[in-house]
């Protein structure tokens, strides 16, 4: 399927910035001022993939627990964390770490929790879905991660 196809099946989750979130829902999603990238970057760098940028100012950041198929994840969370949520995490001022002392590689940005103490990142420098540590890839790009995804909200406990 198209990127542009998958794209616009997420935006119709897409909510304004200033839209409260309504926990019911299943798929919500807060687009992202692009001064709350603007401030990530000046403290972290360009870390996060453009591709991963763009989602979060157009479609936004937020949880997805249903997939095109009307299959819904009570087990996962499924949420795109913001860029607050990801430099909380670099920062290592989320209970993440006490949990699990080497809860991602420094290489790594958070950009996918799955549930509590449990994310997928990209490496820096590319836009691949991996489980911390580069254990298991999920995908080869973001945009081929959204599309598994959509697909199949809970891809990511099958294995091939």
């Amino acid at each position: 399927m198209e990127a542009k196809t998958v794209w616009a099946w997420y935006k119709q989750f897409s909510h304004d910035p200033a839209a409260v979130y309504d926990r019911i829902s299943e798929n919500f999603l807060k687009r992202v001022d692009p001064a709350e990238i603007a401030r990530f970057k000046d403290e972290f760098g360009p870390v996060i993939p453009e591709v991963y940028e763009r989602f979060l100012i157009e479609i936004g950041a937020g949880r997805l627990t249903e997939d095109i198929t009307h299959k819904t994840t009570i087990a996962y969370y499924n949420c795109f964390p913001s860029p607050s949520e990801i430099a909380e995490i670099l920062r290592r001022e989320t209970v993440d770490w006490l949990i699990y002392p080497e809860f991602i590689d420094d290489d790594e940005i958070p950009c996918f929790e799955l549930h509590n103490s449990s994310v997928l990142v990209f490496k820096k420098g590319e836009d691949a879905i991996y489980f911390p540590f580069g254990v298991t890839k999920f995908a080869d790009s973001f945009d081929e991660f959204l599309f598994k995804l959509m697909s199949d909200c809970e891809f990511y406990t099958h294995r091939d």
